[in-house]
């Protein structure tokens, strides 16, 4: 078992703190996340966070499954490019919208 996180240590409130930043910056930006858990008065080494943050990503998958299972790949015929949107939305559902019609799901 590995050691206690520096992060447990601190209150509640600032554990939600770390937590929701994490978070906000998508498990990237370490410096951007110390930096602005600095502003907000936390402190934390770069290593510590780095070990919390694994921790968390890892515990965090486990419970955010894929609700993603419908590709669109919308065309721009005058330039060519191509954007490539998933959702949860049925194909179905993305055609109606699309046409502007009701679903019939």
């Amino acid at each position: 078992m590995g050691r206690i996180h520096t992060v447990n240590y601190l209150s509640p409130q600032q554990h939600a703190t770390v937590d929701s930043c994490i978070r906000k910056h998508r498990f990237c930006n370490l410096d951007g996340i110390l930096s602005e858990l600095r502003e907000s008065g936390i402190e934390l080494a770069r290593s510590s966070l780095h070990r919390y943050l694994r921790d968390m990503r890892s515990k965090d998958s486990l419970h955010t499954g894929t609700t993603d299972n419908t590709i669109v790949t919308i065309v721009e015929r005058a330039s060519g490019t191509t954007k490539t949107v998933s959702t949860g939305a049925t194909a179905a559902a993305v055609v109606a919208m699309i046409e502007g019609s009701n679903p019939d799901i």
